[in-house]
């Protein structure tokens, strides 16, 4: 058995051309003419580039990604049809729409060479934005999918068809939310002496647990600095969406468009609801309460309330990015506003510390973790404005 896995191995990189992987770091890579990019796992390399198709490769060869782009092409349908068509695949899924297009997500088992494979076809179209036709497929070996299945869904939700599209949802977790949504909880919140009623969709909670918990188990294998900073732009790209009634409902509480001094105000009034959450982690293997959760639960602990307090940040506008430390075993929120507190420095900017799970004011830091060398900085990809000029 394991002489005809090498075997099938072999066959599949001499059919999806040759040259051993580049291992990659976890990190965000432009797919240059694609117009696109996608932020893979630790482990993952470049197995062969050509003018309309870029073919990755999980460190060993066990699993695949190929993304082609389809120039001229019409139609998700016919888009579907031709890839499965290519491969002499079987398979089924469902269309939903992505983006500003249409997508369609779905299984695929074919056979090449007598050999057998297995996995998830993703195709997308959407003529309005300029951008070609593009289908992503991952898969392995029929008999090790169960091994790689994390790993490959993660790869391709981590696509983006367009360059720095941090907000939106990757598009496996966007498939799932087609059968978790229709359900709201009512959340009540009470922030700067405001009361309002948020409803948040019991799909966004349960999808975002599940991005959560597949993250986690991939970052247990890896553990690097670099898996660490992906694990967060994950789940914050992830969130984004799903605490959009949130953002909105706070954005008829504080200005839109703040001014140095607002900007400071919001940062001050979100650090002191947050610090009114209960400390709580999830008990789950990640043991972390994603940020949508943190909401419904009104609970958390520091790293959740960080990452939470980031993106309400982020949607005013205001810069602000997530330390971590292993060290301290700790995590803050850090934000670029004006006015006094301890701060932490980063490309350029000084940023002031929040600790979300004690309630002391912004800017004030446990003498004990006031040393900037032991925290490592989490930024999320972003076009935001600079409000203390």
């Amino acid at each position: 058995m394991a002489g005809s896995t090498v075997m099938r191995r072999s066959f599949l990189v001499v059919l999806i051309l040759v040259l051993l992987p580049a291992v990659l770091p976890a990190e965000q890579i432009a797919l240059g003419p694609f117009g696109s990019f996608i932020d893979p796992p630790e482990g993952w390399g470049i197995l062969g580039q050509e003018s309309e198709k870029l073919t990755f490769a999980f460190s060993g060869e066990g699993a695949y990604l190929q993304i082609k782009r389809f120039p001229g092409f019409s139609g998700l349908d016919a888009l579907v049809s031709e890839t499965e068509g290519r491969l002499g695949a079987e398979g089924e899924g469902t269309r939903f729409s992505y983006a500003s297009g249409e997508a369609y997500f779905g299984t695929v088992d074919f056979r090449t060479g007598g050999f057998s494979f297995s996995g998830y076809l993703f195709a997308f179209t959407d003529p309005s934005s300029g951008l070609d036709p593009v289908v992503l497929l991952g898969f392995s070996d029929s008999e090790q999918l169960g091994s790689y299945n994390d790993l490959i869904l993660s790869a391709m939700d981590s696509y983006s068809p367009l360059a720095l599209t941090d907000r939106l949802p990757g598009p496996v977790a966007s498939f799932d939310r087609l059968f978790s949504g229709g359900r709201r909880s009512s959340v009540e919140i009470a922030v700067a002496g405001t009361r309002k009623t948020v409803r948040l969709d019991q799909g966004e909670v349960e999808t975002a647990s599940y991005v959560t918990e597949r993250e986690a188990r991939i970052l247990g294998a890896a553990g690097s600095v670099a898996a660490w900073e992906r694990f967060f732009r994950v789940l914050y790209r992830d969130s984004v969406a799903g605490l959009e009634p949130l953002t909105l409902a706070l954005h008829e509480i504080f200005p839109r468009n703040p001014s140095a001094r607002e900007a400071r105000e919001i940062a001050e009034e979100l650090l002191v609801w947050l610090q009114s959450f209960t400390y709580r982690r999830s008990g789950t293997f990640s043991d972390f309460v994603d940020p949508v959760q943190a909401v419904v639960s009104s609970s958390g602990d520091c790293d959740s309330l960080g990452l939470l307090y980031v993106i309400l940040l982020h949607s005013f506008d205001i810069d602000a990015i997530l330390l971590v430390s292993e060290k301290y075993a700790h995590a803050l929120g850090a934000v670029d506003v004006s006015g006094g507190g301890a701060r932490y420095t980063h490309a350029g900017k000084a940023y002031v510390v929040a600790e979300l799970t004690d309630q002391v004011d912004l800017g004030l830091i446990a003498a004990d973790m006031a040393d900037p060398a032991g925290w490592t900085p989490i930024v999320f990809p972003n076009n935001l404005t600079d409000r203390n000029e």
